[in-house]
C-alpha cells in the first residue's frame, strides 16, 4: 500500500464512519484507485477542451491569418465625348461599352428605367430628362422629339432610333432647369446595312445610350452642341 492509498483509505473511513464499519482493505483499495483514475480522466478531458477553445481563439487573432478578400474596385469605364459633326460609329453590330458624354452644360437622365411598346408593337417609348447644368441660360434649337437612342446588349449595338425628320423648335433652358422629352425607337433588332430588321427585341434588360444635337443661339451666332449620356440599364417591356 502506498502513502496515497493510505491517505485515500483514511479519508474514506472518516466519511463512512470507520468506528462502526469493518474495513476490507483488499476490496476498498481497488475502489479507491478506480475513483482516482476517473477523477484524473475527467480533469484531463476538461484541460484538453479548454486548450482547444483557447487555441481556436488564438487562431482568430493570430498575425498573418487569412482575412476575407477585399472587394475588387469597380472597373473604370472609358468615356467617349461626342463633338459636333464628329464620327459616332454606333453601327449595328458594332461594339459599344464606353460611356457617352456631350457638352458639360447639358445632361441627359432617364426619367424611368423602362421602355414600353406602343399599341402597334413596332415602337418603344422611353422618357428622358434634359438638364441645364450651367449657371447660364441656354437658347437651344433642335427637333421637337427626344434624343436618339442606341440599344446595346452584351456590349453590342442591337437597335435604336432609325430616323427623325421633323421641323425644329426652340428649347430655352434657364440655369438648372430640367425638361422632359419622350423618345421613340424601333422595337426590332437592327441588321447591319439596314435601318430596321424584322426580329423583335426580346423583353429584358439592355443598356441604353442617348444623344441629341442642338444649336445654341448666341449674340455672335449659332454654336452646335450635343447632349449625351449613358449607358443606363433599361428594361424593355
Amino acid at each position: 500500500m502506498t502513502s496515497h492509498d493510505l491517505k485515500d483509505l483514511l479519508q474514506t473511513m472518516a466519511a463512512d464512519g470507520t468506528d462502526r464499519v469493518s474495513v476490507d482493505e483488499q476490496t476498498l483499495i481497488p475502489r479507491i484507485r478506480s475513483r482516482r483514475r476517473r477523477r484524473t480522466g475527467i480533469a484531463a478531458a476538461i484541460a484538453a477542451s479548454t486548450a482547444v477553445v483557447v487555441a481556436a481563439g488564438a487562431y482568430a487573432v493570430l498575425p498573418g491569418s487569412e482575412e476575407p478578400p477585399a472587394a475588387a474596385p469597380a472597373p473604370v469605364r472609358p468615356t467617349v465625348t461626342l463633338a459636333p459633326d464628329g464620327v459616332r460609329g454606333f453601327a449595328c453590330g458594332g461594339a459599344l461599352t464606353s460611356a457617352l458624354a456631350g457638352d458639360p452644360a447639358l445632361r441627359f437622365d432617364p426619367a424611368t428605367p423602362v421602355a414600353t411598346r406602343d399599341a402597334t408593337g413596332r415602337r418603344l417609348r422611353m422618357e428622358f430628362k434634359l438638364t441645364n447644368t450651367s449657371d447660364k441660360s441656354l437658347d437651344l434649337f433642335g427637333t421637337p422629339y427626344g434624343p436618339w437612342v442606341v440599344v446595346v446588349k452584351d456590349g453590342i449595338v442591337v437597335g435604336g432610333t432609325s430616323g427623325e425628320a421633323q421641323p425644329g423648335k426652340s428649347w430655352p433652358l434657364t440655369p438648372g432647369q430640367t425638361v422632359s422629352l419622350e423618345s421613340g425607337f424601333s422595337a426590332y433588332r437592327c441588321t447591319p446595312g439596314a435601318a430596321e430588321g424584322t426580329e423583335p427585341l426580346a423583353p429584358g434588360s439592355y443598356q441604353v445610350y442617348a444623344y441629341k444635337d442642338f444649336t445654341h443661339n448666341t449674340d455672335t451666332g449659332r454654336d452646335k452642341v450635343i447632349a449625351a449620356g449613358g449607358p443606363w440599364t433599361v428594361e424593355l417591356k
